[in-house]
């Protein structure tokens, strides 16, 4: 099944939903779990689809993850996020609310790539990144992925067509985080809340491009 036209934030719940239903499976007991009979076929089923959630997830992060790995200067950076993702999972066993999936995986992040205290202004930017494919697809949409989310992206273009497509982009983005003003503290960990967002739009060029 394909979840490339899927919301980050459907993703994440979906994820979160699938570990601990998939730990529910595995361990069920026909005495005690009447509804053993129904799901046990389906285990694999599940197994399959959780894979393909995990893996569009995956890559969705994998460029925010390697900027923040670039800032510890290691060599392993593919090692260092399959073994994020391999501890992430079963965190979500403990999370009683799906919303936390992006402050879970940050928390990750830091104890596993013991970043420097100049790569944490990167987190506002990775809490962003759930919230891009709520924005209308579009060529703003897709020019803030490549420039702020690319992995091989070195530089932003500055051409003004470019700057004029990016402040499209923000407001989209501006208006998307207004429609989630209610659970968006939940969603970031508390990093960005109604009161910090900036209608100027100035704010979400520094969350982008000015983390030094």
């Amino acid at each position: 099944m394909s979840h490339v036209e899927s919301k980050t934030i459907n993703l994440q719940v979906e994820y979160v939903e699938g570990v601990q239903r998939f730990e529910r499976i595995i361990h069920a007991s026909p005495l005690f779990e009447p509804w053993w009979w129904l799901w046990k076929p389906f285990k694999g089923q599940v197994s399959q689809n959780h894979l393909s959630v995990a893996s569009e997830l995956a890559a969705r992060y994998e460029g925010i993850i390697y900027e923040l790995i670039s800032h510890q200067n290691t060599a392993s950076a593919a090692a260092i996020i399959d073994l994020v993702w391999l501890i992430a999972g079963p965190q979500c066993l403990s999370l009683n609310d799906p919303f936390g999936f992006a402050s879970l995986l940050w928390d990750v992040l830091i104890r596993e790539i013991d970043l420097p205290s100049s790569a944490l202004c990167l987190q506002p930017k990775f809490m962003l990144r759930q919230f891009i494919e709520e924005m209308p697809s579009s060529d703003a949409r897709g020019t803030l992925l490549v420039c702020a989310y690319d992995k091989s992206a070195k530089f932003v273009d500055k051409s003004k067509q470019t700057l004029r497509t990016l402040e499209l982009a923000y407001r989209n983005l501006h208006a998307v985080l207004t429609k989630h003003e209610k659970t968006l503290p939940k969603l970031t960990g508390g990093i960005l809340t109604p009161d910090s967002l900036d209608s100027s739009l100035g704010r979400y060029d520094e969350w982008f491009f000015h983390c030094s």
